[in-house]
């Protein structure tokens, strides 16, 4: 499959675009106020997180894994946004490519245009693109079913470590340990990776 051409004009001022390196604060911004549980209550996490996944260091994200829809009558203002973290899961034994859509979010006065299908059509190309066999989503069930996603398996996250590896029984150096202090998440947040 090849990977869907934008920008797209969606009518009305609204652009469909990949976001770029320069879009990362206005992102990080939109993403803390639009998944804030309170309005005057940013949060301040997901605009870290979001600028993690755009920095470049991430393994599998950089900023143009985002989409973003940008209504050119209000000075180019970020109105919706989702992004896509490719990784591999494992099932049975068997180690295969998922494409993860994620900060999935639209302000509330561009609600119910369509804009998210939109942004799904790209992510899910995107996605095929890499050879991903599958599309997952860790949020809220009855939300994603509107775009096509189904209850399958449970969740169950964690990283794979094997004592038989060649190196893992190997001593490692004592770490100093620091508390952090995180902000209080909505427990939906709970299953990011």
């Amino acid at each position: 499959m090849v990977q869907m051409q934008l920008p797209q004009d969606l009518g009305e001022g609204l652009i469909l675009r990949w976001a770029t390196p320069a879009d990362t604060e206005a992102l990080a911004a939109f993403n803390a106020r639009i998944h804030a549980d309170a309005p005057d209550e940013p949060a301040t996490y997901l605009a870290h997180w979001t600028r993690d996944l755009m920095n470049g260091d991430h393994p599998t994200t950089r900023a143009d894994d985002f989409t973003v829809v940008v209504d050119e009558k209000n000075n180019g203002r970020i109105v919706s946004s989702m992004n896509l973290i490719s990784q591999t899961w494992t099932y049975d034994g068997i180690e295969f490519g998922v494409g993860r859509p994620e900060l999935v979010g639209t302000d509330e006065a561009y609600r119910r245009r369509g804009l998210v299908r939109a942004q799904f059509a790209a992510i899910h190309a995107k996605s095929a693109a890499r050879g991903e066999l599958v599309q997952v989503i860790t949020g809220i069930p009855w939300y994603y079913r509107q775009f096509g996603y189904e209850m399958t398996v449970a969740l169950g996250d964690g990283r794979r470590f094997d004592w038989i590896t060649p190196g893992h029984d190997k001593p490692v150096d004592e770490e100093v340990y620091r508390q952090a202090i995180f902000p209080k998440r909505p427990s939906w947040v709970l299953g990011m990776g």
